[in-house]
């Protein structure tokens, strides 16, 4: 496990620890930790881990390391999330439903940021998030 993986879990670990068991919150400190949280894949790495080069989950890792290192608008994309669901087919219907808002904010984006570098590719895959 490389330092910067350590690091990460690290840090979501003391966030835990801080604003659990002592009310401590930094609002810029809070802030990065909520990214660590949404992250299912992403883990702080400087590169796609080589188990997931070509597969769904790196694209997954691909998505939420741009989201956290862009810091994007947590609640933004969650609020968009839950604006469009209504329109969306009964797969991302289903898969909103075991998402947090957050999450399914994230998975918007991450939807988003392929639909918009990779127009002509299949996003079916999506769904297995």
């Amino acid at each position: 496990m490389s330092d910067r993986v350590q690091y990460f879990n690290l840090f979501k670990g003391l966030k835990d620890a801080l604003v659990e068991g002592c009310g401590y919150q930094n609002a810029e400190l809070c802030n990065s930790m909520r990214y660590a949280d949404l992250c299912k894949y992403y883990r702080g790495e400087l590169e796609t881990p080589t188990k997931w080069q070509n597969d769904v989950k790196g694209k997954f890792w691909h998505g939420e390391m741009m989201y956290c290192r862009q810091k994007h608008d947590i609640d933004a994309w969650a609020k968009r999330g839950q604006e469009i669901l209504k329109d969306l087919n009964s797969n991302m219907h289903e898969l909103a439903g075991r998402l947090s808002p957050e999450q399914f904010g994230l998975v918007l984006y991450i939807a988003t940021l392929f639909g918009k570098w990779c127009p002509y590719d299949n996003l079916d895959w999506i769904v297995e998030y």
